[in-house]
């Protein structure tokens, strides 16, 4: 049985699956992990136009409206997907739990669940996560933003690399209207829209 717990960045994914993994005993595969490494490696192999700058708009770097950048989101996205396809390959007749968002990789999920929040625990986990990445790469992101690169490579570098946003704590009001889609996401995706506690508990019925 494949299980795969979402939701939003900064929801708690990674925390809760460790949770459940140690708890009920069950090998769990972060997708963050994969895609992070997978996006670092595959950095060194593009040349970004250092000329653009037309991304202020713009909130995360799924979103930058720049072709090459596409061209990268697409060659990672077929990097990751042969990575997790040989990882499931060990787990056919296993039980496995994972964490993170798809960003379009396709996996036979056989349960489902998106995590669900305050919006002000959403708030407060999504800006902590963000500031622990800057305080753990500070010294190479401060490098980054003191060269002489342009804007737009600084921002695509760091925010692939660190995983931080150029929209470093996001206003309220816009936060707010982001989380509302969680529900909405939940169901797109056809999974149970629960707490972490009400995951937990029915994890653990369906592995007894």
């Amino acid at each position: 049985m494949i299980i795969h717990i979402d939701g939003i960045t900064g929801s708690g994914k990674t925390t809760l699956g460790k949770q459940i993994s140690s708890k009920l005993k069950i090998d769990i595969i972060e997708l963050d992990d994969i895609h992070n490494k997978n996006a670092q490696n595959l950095l060194s192999n593009y040349n970004f136009d250092i000329n653009q700058i037309d991304i202020v708009k713009y909130q995360t770097y799924l979103e930058f409206n720049n072709e090459l950048l596409k061209k990268f989101m697409d060659e990672l996205l077929e990097i990751n997907q042969i990575e997790i396809n040989e990882k499931l390959q060990n787990y056919k007749d296993k039980h496995l739990l994972i964490t993170g968002n798809l960003e379009n990789i396709v996996i036979n999920v056989n349960k489902g669940y998106y995590i669900k929040l305050e919006k002000d625990i959403y708030y407060k986990q999504y800006n902590t996560k963000v500031l622990n990445r800057i305080y753990e790469n500070y010294n190479e992101i401060k490098e980054i933003l003191n060269s002489e690169i342009s804007l737009y490579k600084k921002r695509v570098f760091i925010a692939i690399k660190y995983r931080v946003p150029p929209c470093f704590i996001p206003n309220y009001d816009d936060w707010l209207k982001t989380t509302e889609c969680s529900e909405y996401n939940a169901d797109k995706l056809g999974y149970k829209y629960a707490t972490p506690d009400e995951i937990i508990n029915e994890i653990e019925q369906l592995l007894k």
